[in-house]
């Protein structure tokens, strides 16, 4: 876990292949606040361009409901991909995902390889 990630909850970092990647603290929940923190930082790294984003998930442990409205109704990546290391993890990820509203095309996967993979068809 990065320094940065412990001190503000997460770390955001664009890789050369175009991918948005952000990691989360251990034991995160996800609220609004953050997410309007992370959404900054990831417009400051893209110059505002959408991108896929890249999501590893084994750290949070939860996303309230006025996190998940409000991202249902913002302008964000162009597909994301929840990395997940443990099958019930993955599993409780896809509920969440099925349950979501959004057209994003998203999906979970169990390795970084596999989901970056997925999220190169996305790279504009």
């Amino acid at each position: 876990m990065s320094e940065e990630a412990n001190s503000s909850g997460f770390a955001c970092s664009m890789g050369e292949d175009g991918i948005l990647r952000l990691q989360l603290a251990r034991g995160t929940v996800i609220d609004l606040d953050l997410v309007k923190r992370i959404e900054a930082r990831a417009r400051e790294l893209t110059g505002e361009k959408p991108g896929p984003m890249l999501v590893h998930g084994d750290n949070a442990r939860n996303i309230d409901r006025a996190a998940r409205r409000y991202l249902a109704n913002v302008v964000g990546p162009t597909a994301q991909a929840v990395v997940v290391n443990s099958p019930i993890g993955r599993m409780i990820a896809g509920v969440f995902i099925g349950l979501s509203r959004e057209s994003l095309p998203r999906r979970t996967f169990a390795t970084e390889e596999a989901a970056v993979e997925w999220l190169k068809g996305y790279v504009t």
